[in-house]
């Protein structure tokens, strides 16, 4: 197996992917898959020397001239021909690779992998799937996050059978729970556009709730919920903006408590009680969010994503190559549409 990464995307340059990658092939556990560094091979190597892979058998490294910044918009994607994450997704669409992983501009990203790789027949757009912590140890796949602000209601069942398939596939989740995200929980409930969603859903064959509500994302209720990219993005947004106000409450709760609460809270901290809730919050322990509904393996993760985010989202390519996910969501789309014909 094959995994292309772009290596320039990153906020802070191809260090943190190239310690990322280190990590993921010192991992006995995904000793097949080989890693291709897509990017400025003067920039690369040094690192490989720094990270002791210069020699290793398991990397290669496909060199190109050009970069898409973060701060670039979408016409980057067709004016940078010779960029990092256009040519590692060629690389997949050539068949020369098994999966892409970008971390780095988002729109950059998604619109390289619509545009090269395509959709899967009978899927007319592609939606990020993002996993969130739910429950005391559960998580919850999210989808669409930011990829189509402007859904209609067929993009939206489509996301609740890809996201379905992929929760029972990938979490090995049995008949995972979808909800539609809405204002209400009865039937009926906010636009028009939601309620024809609530009835396509209906006819596809996953485990439907209902309409849920946002507290549903958090409470353990879904393994899926289904929302359009405006709202999701929002979502995420918001998330990682309590996220970081918590953390902060918590601090100067503490110290505005006194010593016993001090005292506390190192005791805490020093016998590992805060680390479980801080890998929940950390979209690093997650990896990188597959866009859905393209044709090829695509992850995609944040420009600020850390070595082990970089090591997750190469192992959820992994993982999605291994039980072939698209082909998967091919062959329920086709016998979803030839039941609707």
């Amino acid at each position: 197996m094959k995994i292309a990464i772009d290596a320039m995307g990153n906020d802070k340059g191809c260090p943190p992917i190239i310690s990322g990658v280190a990590q993921f092939l010192s991992d006995a556990a995904v000793n097949d898959a080989v890693v291709v560094l897509v990017g400025n091979r003067d920039l690369i190597a040094p690192e490989l020397t720094k990270n002791g892979l210069a020699e290793n058998a398991r990397l290669e490294i496909f060199h190109c001239a050009e970069v898409v910044e973060m701060s670039d918009k979408f016409e980057a994607v067709r004016k940078k021909k010779d960029s990092s994450i256009v040519r590692a997704v060629e690389l997949a669409k050539e068949g020369k690779v098994d999966a892409v992983v970008a971390l780095g501009n988002t729109v950059a990203a998604v619109g390289a992998a619509t545009l090269g790789l395509r959709h899967i027949k009978g899927v007319s757009r592609a939606g990020l799937a993002v996993t969130l912590p739910s429950g005391d140890a559960g998580k919850c796949l999210c989808c669409d996050m930011g990829s189509n602000v402007n859904a209609k209601p067929e993009h939206l069942a489509d996301y609740a059978l890809m996201g379905s398939i992929y929760a029972e596939k990938i979490w090995r989740v049995a008949r995972p729970r979808v909800g539609l995200l809405n204002v209400g929980e009865e039937r009926g409930k906010g636009n028009a556009v939601l309620n024809e969603t609530f009835a396509l859903i209906e006819k596809t064959p996953v485990h439907f709730l209902g309409n849920v509500e946002g507290r549903d994302l958090w409470n353990g209720n879904c393994d899926v919920v289904i929302c359009d990219g405006f709202i999701g993005n929002a979502l995420l947004k918001s998330t990682e903006g309590v996220l970081r106000a918590m953390n902060g409450w918590i601090k100067y709760g503490v110290n505005e408590s006194g010593f016993l609460a001090k005292f506390g809270a190192f005791l805490m901290k020093k016998f590992g009680a805060f680390n479980y809730a801080k890998r929940r919050g950390d979209p690093d322990y997650y990896g990188g969010m597959p866009l859905l509904g393209v044709n090829g393996i695509c992850m995609i993760g944040h420009g600020g994503s850390k070595p082990l985010g970089v090591y997750h989202a190469l192992k959820n390519a992994r993982d999605a190559a291994l039980c072939d996910i698209n082909a998967v969501i091919a062959e329920n789309v086709a016998k979803l549409r030839g039941a609707g014909e």
